[in-house]
């Protein structure tokens, strides 16, 4: 796995679950087989299959899938947070801390996941689903203030 920025014109500027702008993606994405993957998804979306498979092999309390996603989320939203309000540097060197921060939100998601398929809309899954989107809009809201502020 080359992580390093494209260097040459034989360079492809492929992207695979990058949502990032292309000058972005130097300092956010990995780069596999010459195409850059979004840091933070190539380490959620195998653990989110993970904790999915886990959870539906060995399953836990509703309850208790939405209190390891809280635990599992919050370095990533933390780490996601800091970038967003302008606290942590977003350059080449943090996309480990963006994949590592992922693998346990990933594999607590599956397990809430796995939790929603066996009792669909139960209420620790909703609280966990509205607590994640309260936090990104009031996150977000900040940042864009911030900016705006800023201007």
């Amino acid at each position: 796995m080359n992580t390093g920025s494209p260097s040459g014109k034989a360079y492809r500027y492929h992207r695979w679950l990058a949502h990032h702008h292309l000058e972005d993606c130097t300092n956010k994405c990995l780069v596999i087989s010459g195409t850059y993957v979004c840091s933070r998804c190539a380490g959620l979306y195998p653990f989110v299959v993970v904790g999915l498979l886990v959870g539906l092999m060995w399953p836990v309390s509703e309850h208790m899938a939405a209190m390891l996603y809280y635990i599992g989320a919050s370095p990533a939203w933390i780490q996601w947070a800091s970038e967003e309000l302008g606290l942590y540097p977003v350059d080449s060197r943090t996309r480990w801390v963006r994949f590592f921060t992922a693998w346990p939100a990933g594999w607590s998601l599956g397990l809430l996941l796995s939790g929603h398929l066996r009792v669909p809309w139960n209420p620790d899954f909703l609280n966990a689903m509205a607590v994640t989107a309260v936090i990104s809009f009031l996150v977000l809201l900040a940042s864009h203030t911030i900016r705006w502020l800023n201007e």
